[in-house]
């Protein structure tokens, strides 16, 4: 490297770290003043309350002391929808939100409003009903609900209002749920009557939590490597591992 590329990079350097260029998002050095940056907002899942609703943490960005912050299940906020009274524990039933800030003071520049979008929670229960069985879905935020019991889409099945009947007999049960924004689907297999039997479901991933393996033998050790080493599906977490002699570790 010449020296008179040495020294651009020196004064590269040294103005990023004094803040008076700054690299733009095309990779191009941009040079004070800089475009003052627009208010927007973090948002932050906190949980849910015992009546469904979600709870967020709000954290306005670029806002100055007071920001003001306004929301609204359209992308279109203006200052005549709802303000957020407690930014630290916003809570809301809808699927989804555009929340947008505004700088009393004039000092910042609005920017456009933040989209929120809830995860749904789909949840079945089946109880007895005489000699057939009810089944109850449910979905935290609150959503409309679809379902099909033949294995079509359930998107386009039958609209969910309150629990309904099926037989004895094993079935498979699809649901659909929407809120703003937000869709999921989810898929239960549900067992025949009378059937205890543990059931697998091939969507998620099998675990074994609070047993403890003793690999006491080299044998034992490069037995359990090499059953699991060519597969990527497996994945180990929270394995402690002690190696001694009978009493010394």
């Amino acid at each position: 490297m010449d020296a008179g590329a040495g020294g651009l990079k020196a004064l590269k350097t040294e103005a990023l770290k004094q803040g008076r260029w700054c690299l733009g998002e095309d990779g191009y050095i941009e040079k004070d003043p800089f475009p003052k940056e627009k208010t927007t907002i973090d948002v932050s899942l906190q949980g849910s309350t015992d009546t469904g609703e979600t709870l967020l943490g709000l954290t306005p960005r670029n806002a100055g002391d007071s920001p003001v912050v306004h929301y609204s299940p359209k992308a279109e906020v203006t200052e005549a929808d709802p303000r957020v009274d407690d930014l630290d524990n916003f809570s809301t039933s809808e699927g989804s939100l555009y929340f947008w800030v505004k700088s009393p003071t004039g000092k910042f520049e609005s920017g456009p409003p933040v989209r929120w979008v809830a995860e749904l929670k789909i949840r079945h229960q089946v109880d007895p009903a005489g000699d057939k069985r009810r089944v109850t879905l449910q979905s935290t935020p609150r959503a409309a609900i679809t379902y099909s019991l033949d294995g079509s889409n359930p998107r386009d099945g039958i609209d969910y209002t309150e629990p309904f009947e099926i037989g004895p007999e094993a079935l498979r049960l699809l649901v659909y749920a929407s809120a703003g924004k937000a869709n999921k689907t989810a898929d239960f297999q549900i067992p025949a009557s009378g059937d205890k039997r543990v059931q697998i479901d091939d969507t998620k991933p099998a675990r074994l939590q609070g047993k403890r393996v003793s690999l006491d033998t080299t044998d034992r050790v490069y037995g359990v490597i090499n059953e699991f080493k060519d597969n990527d599906n497996t994945l180990f977490r929270g394995v402690h591992i002690e190696i001694g002699e009978g009493e010394k570790p």
